[in-house]
């Protein structure tokens, strides 16, 4: 029982891992849709925008990519310590 938890665990950990890439083609095709936009329109003002989406693109991808390492790390570990906690409890109620 302990050993299919801990695939299941580890199967979400696989499929979270890729957000962070997701994050970033995301970011990219927006700061590409506002260049283009701004070059068909001659609208210099959206400029600005444009560039912020793609000075935040980048970090916003790497802390997605950190707090994702952070959560692989520690859901393995976090796991069989509900588990414990789950046992202590049953036998403080006998």
């Amino acid at each position: 029982m302990m050993q299919a938890k801990s695939r299941i665990a580890e199967k979400k950990v696989v499929e979270q891992k890729k957000v962070w890439r997701l994050v970033l083609v995301v970011g990219l095709g927006l700061y590409a849709l506002g260049m283009g936009i701004v070059s068909l329109t001659g609208n210099w003002s959206l400029f600005a925008t444009a560039v912020a989406l793609g000075t935040l693109t980048a970090p916003t991808a790497v802390v997605v990519f950190a707090f994702e390492r952070r959560l692989a790390r520690e859901q393995p570990v976090a796991e069989p310590v509900v588990a414990q906690r789950a046992r202590t409890a049953r036998r403080r109620r006998r």
